[in-house]
Formats: structure tokens, C-alpha cells, sequence
């Protein structure tokens, strides 16, 4: 089953810990950042303008969660956006196993997480992860 797992231990030493394993769209959440550039240079040859090393990933997820994975994901960006205010080298330990390879790999949020109530039990939580 296609699956990502994130967990964070928060500076206060609280771990959090989620797997989401039903998205609300069909496409699969990770693509890459599309950093690499390219130009010309002045006798018409190609040149790459990005950086070294090769495009990180994305991570847009769409995802509804019982309301108590809602509360963790919300509790773990809460953690994790707190010990970057305070200047502390914060990243979610990312192990996704959505396509191909299974990927393990540390990422920030690059998107907060919204909320759609979805019923009671359920809670339809979005987001975005940039691999670091």
C-alpha cells in the first residue's frame, strides 16, 4: 500500500510520529522542486545556471485523516515551526512509499497545514514538504 511516514522529535524531546496511507487525489504526492536552469551562452551552447547536486523534492499532500492523525500532524508542524522560530535546525524525517523506491529523506514545511472538516471522525488535513 502507497504510504508516507513523517516524524519529528521536537527540541522538548516530544516525538511525533504520522502515516498517511489514503490521499484525496490520484496523482502521487512527490515530484521534484524543478530548480535545474538552463541558458545560453553567448556562442549559442547550453549551460546549467542551477546549482550543483541534483533537484530535491516535493511533497503536496492531500490526505483525510481520522481526527486524532489531524491532531498529530497539527501538534508536529506546531513543535517543529516553534523550534525554527527559535533558530534551531529543524527537519521531519520523511520515509515515503508512494512510487518506485521506497524514499527515506528529511524535508521542512513548506506549506502550513490547512483543515476541511470532512465528518466527525474525519479531518481532510493539506500540506506542503520541501526535501532538505
Amino acid at each position: 500500500m502507497a504510504s508516507i511516514g513523517l516524524a519529528y522529535v521536537a527540541q522538548d524531546n516530544v516525538s511525533h510520529n504520522v502515516v498517511i496511507n489514503r490521499f484525496t487525489e490520484g496523482a502521487i504526492p512527490r515530484t521534484y522542486d524543478g530548480t535545474a536552469a538552463y541558458g545560453r551562452t553567448t556562442s549559442g551552447g547550453t549551460t546549467v545556471e542551477s546549482r550543483s547536486g541534483r533537484q530535491k523534492y516535493i511533497w503536496a499532500i492531500s490526505a483525510p485523516l481520522s481526527r486524532a492523525d489531524a491532531l498529530k500532524v497539527d501538534a508536529m508542524f506546531k513543535d517543529w515551526d516553534g523550534d525554527r522560530a527559535n533558530g534551531f535546525a529543524s527537519a521531519v524525517g520523511v520515509t515515503d512509499q508512494t512510487f518506485g523506491s521506497s524514499l527515506s529523506t528529511t524535508a521542512v514545511f513548506s506549506t502550513p497545514p490547512s483543515y476541511e472538516y470532512l465528518s466527525k471522525h474525519f479531518i481532510v488535513v493539506t500540506f506542503g514538504l520541501t526535501e532538505v
